[in-house]
């Protein structure tokens, strides 16, 4: 059964994705146009955003840099 929190979607606008993301402006957009990042949806003419959901799935696939291999 799908509840009302199925249907709810957060945003975040670049400034809170550098807090989630030690990155500068310009690396995250090289990163979207990399294919590397999730790339924002577009609110208006001016205004882009992401999906909350789409950060914290890139978030939880990064591997661990300097790990045991």
């Amino acid at each position: 059964m799908e509840t009302q929190k199925d249907f709810q979607e957060r945003f975040i606008r670049l400034p809170e994705l550098q807090k989630l993301l030690p990155l500068g402006k310009s690396t995250i957009w090289a990163k979207v146009k990399q294919g590397k990042l999730p790339s924002p949806v577009k609110i208006s003419q001016r205004v882009s955003a992401w999906r909350y959901s789409d950060i914290v799935a890139y978030i939880d696939n990064l591997e661990p840099k300097g790990g045991n291999a």
